[in-house]
């Protein structure tokens, strides 16, 4: 384990099918009492005597070892748990403008030349990439018919580990008619969120 995303990024590969993202887990590990190390032990299968987890000293100009960045080791699957699976880029994987803008030409051009009966006028990217995203228009809160009922007050907690966070949203709405009401709630949500609970 590491305690920086960046150097966990160095295990990931690309995928070959799909997106071609990466996919990375965000663990909750306990480590216990550690034993510090500043070169490889790799003859280590089972923690020393005394202690729960094992680490790999970052290298310093005052302490220099054979770590570029924290390493961590557990013995026992117990001592982890799966928290998060964070699917994500690095810039090397990106690419270029013009070879997606080529792609997306290609793909317009194979839709044209598979439906005869539409209009044979020609289409460009142009054509598609000012469409208005339709979440642009969905307004959030708790809606009824003719209106919404009157958001009081929020409360947000958050924890951040590395590229992922994970957000608690509090509202408190108050319904001032003198009848029941029958409400929808909206809350719109980026497409890398995911709702986890609700109540």
């Amino acid at each position: 384990f590491a305690d920086c995303s960046t150097l966990s990024s160095q295990f990931s590969k690309p995928g070959k099918a799909g997106s071609g993202n990466r996919l990375m887990l965000v663990n909750q590990v306990a480590l216990g009492n550690v034993k510090e190390y500043t070169t490889h032990q790799k003859q280590l299968t089972t923690p020393p005597e005394g202690f729960d987890s094992v680490k790999g000293v970052k290298n310093t100009n005052e302490e220099p070892t054979d770590f570029k960045a924290s390493e961590y080791v557990v013995y026992k699957t117990s001592q982890q748990r799966m928290r998060y699976l964070i699917e994500f880029r690095q810039a090397k994987d990106e690419k270029g403008e013009d070879e997606e803008e080529k792609e997306i030409e290609e793909a317009l051009e194979e839709v044209e030349s598979d439906d005869e009966e539409e209009s044979s006028g020609d289409v460009s990217l142009s054509d598609v990439k000012d469409i208005t995203d339709p979440l642009s228009k969905v307004q959030a809160g708790l809606k009824v018919d003719g209106g919404e009922v009157p958001l009081q007050a929020v409360h947000i907690r958050a924890q951040l580990i590395d590229l992922a966070a994970k957000v608690v949203v509090l509202q408190s709405y108050e319904n001032k008619s003198t009848v029941p009401i029958e409400a929808k709630y909206v809350f719109p949500l980026d497409d890398m969120a995911a709702v986890c609970g609700f109540e």
